[in-house]
C-alpha cells in the first residue's frame, strides 16, 4: 500500500510506501515505472527511519530525481540517540540508480513529516523542519545535491 503521493512535476507523480517501493506514473499516457530500490542495508543493531522523500526535476542535468532523507539510529532497547547518523540518498532516473551523498552535514534539523508536505519549487525541494525549538525550511537543491536551511 502506498503512503505518499509526491509531485506533480511536469505531469509525473511518484507514489511511495516510504520503505522500498517507489512507482513513477504518467497519468496522461497511463505509463508507469517501478524504481530500483535503494541498496542500503542497515547495520545490525540499528534501524533506518525515513524522515522525508521528495521528487523533482533537475533542469541542469535534464533528469528527474527522488531524494530520501533518513536517520540511522540505535535499535531498541538501547535506542541511544547519541548514536545516530543522517543519510541522504538521491535516485537519478537517467541512470536508474541510487547514490549516497556523503557530504551531508550531520546536524540536519528534524523534518516534520506530514503526507504531501514537501514542495518542489524553482529547482529545490522544501520541507518543514525544526531544531532547538526553532522552525526552519530545509531546502535541497537538486542540481547541486546540497541541503541548506533558513528560518521559517
Amino acid at each position: 500500500m502506498f503512503h505518499q503521493l509526491l509531485g506533480p512535476c511536469h505531469g509525473l507523480i511518484l507514489l511511495t510506501d516510504l520503505e522500498s517501493i517507489a512507482l513513477l506514473i504518467n497519468p496522461t499516457t497511463r505509463k508507469y515505472r517501478l524504481l530500483t530500490p535503494s541498496t542500503f542495508i542497515c547495520p545490525l543493531g540499528f534501524y533506518h527511519d525515513i524522515k522525508g522523500v521528495s521528487f523533482g526535476f533537475d533542469s541542469i542535468a535534464n533528469d528527474y530525481k527522488v531524494t530520501s532523507i533518513s536517520e540511522v539510529i540505535g535499535d531498541p532497547p538501547f535506542n541511544d540517540l547519541n548514536v545516530r547518523q543522517w543519510r541522504v540518498e538521491v535516485y537519478d532516473l537517467i541512470t536508474d540508480s541510487w547514490r549516497d551523498l556523503d557530504h551531508v552535514y550531520q546536524q540536519l534539523p528534524t523534518l516534520w513529516w506530514y503526507p504531501c508536505s514537501e514542495i518542489f519549487y524553482k529547482g529545490s525541494v522544501h520541507w518543514f523542519a525544526a531544531t532547538n525549538g526553532t522552525f526552519l525550511i530545509l531546502c535541497f537543491d537538486l542540481s547541486r545535491d546540497f541541503p541548506q536551511y533558513t528560518d521559517a
